[in-house]
């Protein structure tokens, strides 16, 4: 059975506010995209987050 996280969720993962989550979601083609879109706002899986934010930080050390 699949977790399923919202903004504030992604947030909190993350350590940053909602508002940069919600531009990830703009600014970033690889940002995953959501499995539902709930009255609250759009939902994803936590796995496919945790992923994306593992990625993310793997590009960050790699980087000279």
């Amino acid at each position: 059975m699949s977790e399923y996280v919202g903004v504030f969720e992604i947030a909190k993962m993350a350590g940053v506010s909602r508002a940069a989550v919600c531009n990830w979601q703009n600014r970033y083609d690889d940002f995953p995209k959501p499995v539902a879109e709930l009255a609250q706002g759009p939902v994803w899986t936590k796995h496919a987050i945790q992923k994306w934010l593992n990625e993310r930080e793997e590009k960050k050390n790699a980087a000279p």
